[in-house]
Order: structure tokens, then sequence, then C-alpha cells
């Protein structure tokens, strides 16, 4: 590192002139790694105890320009005034060293940057009372974790103007996006900024053939992070459109979502109100939502689900699981996902009350009855299975407890038997079968399998 001062005496003041070349080495001031290359100089007046700085100049690695000026006491630098500008910074090369540590600590790694920033910020009294921001052409993406696609912005343009001590206004018109396997329509923002808050006006967000809409959106920053409040709703997007875009089985239906009570507060993400699909004559319906860490590696997803009159002869057709015919319902409490895998859940399927055709093939018994294990099977190859091609059916019940990688399993309520086998399907009419599950702790990697 070189570092150079030159001082003149002029009458009771001394004019100075200064520079620094970092050539080599790095530095580490929290959160942010600095590595060598940065040069800087400048020039200004000593009078007494004040220090003015005309005119300072920075040459940094994708900055085009970075000048400063200010006043400060030597026996008082904390309360420096500064005025900085900043002319056409490359955001590829300055946002992963400089804003990414700044923005997400823990995710720093994963987030990129395009397009480019210019703007200035004002410091008086040691305090940041302003500053101008201009996005051209500007992106940002988060890399997902594992197999995940993450989440991608851009192209961005528009102003952030912030101010502590006024009401001022910002807007961005985002061309688009990108989130996991999900494409995003063109949207705008406007925002309003005062002191350490930011409050957001309807922002609607295009997916699919629906949307995703924010209201009423005000987050504020503290000691401990971000807080906040407002509310979403999911205008109604095509299960058809939804399913083809995540490479899933086509499903008919829509999905909506009324979500009055979202809340911001460090780390987690809450949502009151419930997120529903209408899916296979159906519905199913997500409550008490609670995501923590959402940008983290270790993003945990909480909530409760209730699926009620699910068509068995739509849902096992699209699975490809044999035929049945009738309907379900299903509770799943304590829903428990971890990096968007299911570690913990207490679910329950049930047929639905109701007269209606229940018919099961000799396919979807084979597969119902490996979910009880061997001794299922062995059950079942004992009845007529090679005779008929289809049963008749009263219920089916089957449960699952989920923890430690595990399904402990179980029946229909009050189908226990003195052999400690559960009852999954109780037959009825002619011919009937039973099918009877031995097994009662699966593992959770061999069930889906």
């Amino acid at each position: 590192m070189t570092v150079a001062v030159d001082a003149t005496r002029a009458a009771r003041d001394w004019v100075w002139e200064a520079s620094l070349d970092w050539e080599e080495g790095a530095a580490y001031v929290h959160p942010i790694f600095i590595e060598a290359g940065p040069r800087f100089s400048a020039r200004g007046r000593i009078e007494g105890a004040r220090i003015t700085i005309e005119r300072a100049e920075a040459v940094l690695e994708g900055v085009g320009r970075l000048h400063a000026r200010g006043r400060m006491r030597v026996d008082a630098l904390e309360h420096a005034n500064l005025e900085l500008e900043l002319g056409h910074g490359d955001l590829a090369l300055i946002g992963p060293r400089w804003l990414a540590p700044l923005l997400l600590p823990a995710s720093a790694d994963r987030l990129r940057f395009a397009g480019h920033v210019s703007g200035a910020l004002r410091v008086q009294a040691g305090r940041l009372q302003a500053v101008q921001l201009t996005l051209d052409d500007a992106g940002v993406s988060l890399a997902g974790v594992g197999e995940g696609a993450g989440l991608a912005l851009g192209p961005i343009d528009g102003e952030v103007s912030w101010a502590e001590a006024a009401r001022t206004r910002s807007r961005f018109e985002v061309s688009g996006g990108q989130w996991e396997k999900l494409t995003l329509g063109a949207f705008v923002v406007d925002a309003e900024l005062s002191g350490n808050g930011a409050r957001l006006e309807r922002t609607v967000v295009p997916v699919l053939d629906g949307a995703v809409v924010l209201d009423d959106l005000s987050l504020s920053h503290g000691a401990g992070g971000w807080l906040g409040s407002g509310s979403v709703v999911v205008e109604p997007v095509s299960m058809p459109a939804l399913t083809a875009a995540l490479g899933l089985p086509r499903m008919s239906g829509v999905l909506s979502a009324s979500l009055p009570g979202l809340r911001v507060s460090p780390g987690e993400i809450a949502l009151d109100g419930a997120l529903v699909i209408s899916v296979f004559d159906g519905y199913l319906q997500a409550t008490g939502l609670r995501l923590r860490e959402p940008f983290g590696v270790a993003s945990h997803l909480s909530a409760d689900i209730e699926a009620r009159h699910i068509d068995l002869a739509q849902l096992t057709e699209t699975f490809s699981f044999g035929n049945i015919t009738g309907f379900v319902d299903a509770d799943v409490r304590g829903l428990e996902l971890a990096r968007w895998r299911p570690v913990g859940f207490d679910a329950r399927v049930s047929s639905s009350p109701g007269d209606y055709r229940r018919r099961i093939s000799q396919r979807a018994v084979e597969n119902i009855g490996a979910l009880g294990g061997a001794g299922a099977l062995v059950a079942i190859q004992r009845s007529l299975l090679q005779v008929f091609d289809t049963f008749g059916y009263r219920e089916i019940g089957v449960r699952c407890r989920l923890a430690g990688g595990v399904c402990l399993m179980d029946g229909i309520d009050g189908g226990s038997r003195a052999d400690d086998g559960f009852v999954i399907v109780r037959g009825g009419g002619v011919p009937a079968l039973d099918v009877i599950g031995y097994n009662r702790r699966v593992d959770w990697d061999e069930l889906l399998d």
C-alpha cells in the first residue's frame, strides 16, 4: 500500500493533498471483504480543528466515477458532513462485493446483479440524510438451494429517492422475472419512503393467467431487522397452466388465495388467511402459513392443510395409480417443510361422507396395499384379487405421522385388529375386499418411491 500526503502552509491554514494506492492484500470490515485494487485521491484545507475535503475521488473496479466532498472536525470525526456522487456503476461488479453482504449476509454468495446504477448520498453530522439512486437496465437474482431455480427480477428501471426527515416517492418498472419454474410478467412498484420505513402502493405481479397482488404493505427497519404488515391476494391461476409450468401431471381447477394478514418479522414471513386450490372437483385449503428464513439456505415452511371432496377417479387417473371411484377428505396438521422437503406432519385421509359409487381396481388395490408393507400384499393375495378387475369398498382410510424420516402408519378409525394389523380399505358390495396393513413404520423415501 502506497500513501502520499503533501501539505502547504497558506496564511493560517494548511492546503493539503493525499493519495492512497492499494496494490496487494485484503481487509475485512464487517460484513464486507475488500480486496486490494482501490485507489483514492483527495485535496482540501485544514483550518484549525476543521478539515475540509474540497474534492475526493475513488477508482474502484466497476465504478465509472465516485466523487466526494465534505467537512469534519479533528476532535469529532463521527459528526462529519459528506456528499458523495456515483456515476454509472456496473452492478455486475460492485453488487457481489459491496451490496450482497449488506442485503443478505447469510446468502451473499447466491446473489447476482446486472445493469448500472448512479446516484448520490448526503451525510450531515454523521447521520445519513438523503439517498438518490437511478437504476438503468438493472437486474437481481437469488440462486436457488440445491436444484431450485431461485428468484430473478429484471430488467429494472427507476429511481429511489429517500430522505431521513421527509416523505419521498420512488418508482420501479420491472420488465419481468422468474420464481422457481414460474415466469412473472411486467409490473410497477410505487413506494413512499420515510425515515426507516416504506409503504408500497397496490402492486400487481402477473403470474401465468392470474396475478399476485400485494396491498397496503408497510415495512420498517429496526435494530433487529425488517418488520412489516400488509395483505396478499392471489387472483385465480388455472391449474392446467400452473401444472404445465411446474412440469407436473395436468390438473383441472384453479388456485386462489386471500391472505389479509401478511406479517414480516426478522427471519420470518407469516400469512393469516387461506390459500385455496380448487382441484379434482373438491378443494385444498392451506392455513397458518409461516415461512422462516425465506431467502436462506435453511428455509422452513409450516402450515395446516385441509382437503375436501376430492374426486378419486380424477386423482388416480392423473397420477396413474390405478382407478378408484369415490371421494376422500384429508387433513394434514403440523406440516413442516425444510428446504421444500417434508420433515414432519400428521396426515389423515378418509372417505368423504355421502352416497356415491365406490369401486377400486386391482392395480389400485396393489398400490394401496404397498402402503401397509409386504404383509398387506400377502393378505390381499389370499383374496380373490386375481379373479376380478374391480372391487366394491365401503370406506378408505389411512394415516401417516411423519417424524425422523419415518411414517408411523395407521388405518381407518376403529379398524385396529388383534394381530396388530390396521384396515386401509374396508370392503363392501360384491365382490368385497379388505386391505389390511401390518407395517406400522415405513421409510418416507421408500413410501414416495
